[in-house]
């Protein structure tokens, strides 16, 4: 059973780089996105590899906002402006 944790731990951290990957890859294109442009697009991005759940997007997101990458709109909390 051990022997496995640094493998799902792995697996997990990779998942999350996809995922902001994709998250700025669009987002630097876009410049302006709703959230569920954004969700829509990021499934149809990374369908290939892996089907992101709403809670780990929630968290890079999330995770983006605090590092500077992306922000909320003032106006509109449900649309993301690309920053960086």
């Amino acid at each position: 059973m051990l022997q496995n944790c640094p493998q799902v731990y792995f697996k997990t951290a990779f998942f999350c780089i996809c995922l902001q990957e994709a998250i700025v890859t669009i987002m630097k294109m876009r410049k302006r996105l709703s959230n569920a442009a954004l969700l829509t697009e990021l499934v149809e991005m990374l369908k290939n590899m892996f089907l992101p759940s709403k809670k780990l997007i929630k968290e890079q997101i999330e995770w983006l906002i605090e590092n500077k990458y992306i922000q909320r709109d003032d106006k509109d909390i449900n649309t993301f402006i690309y920053m960086a």
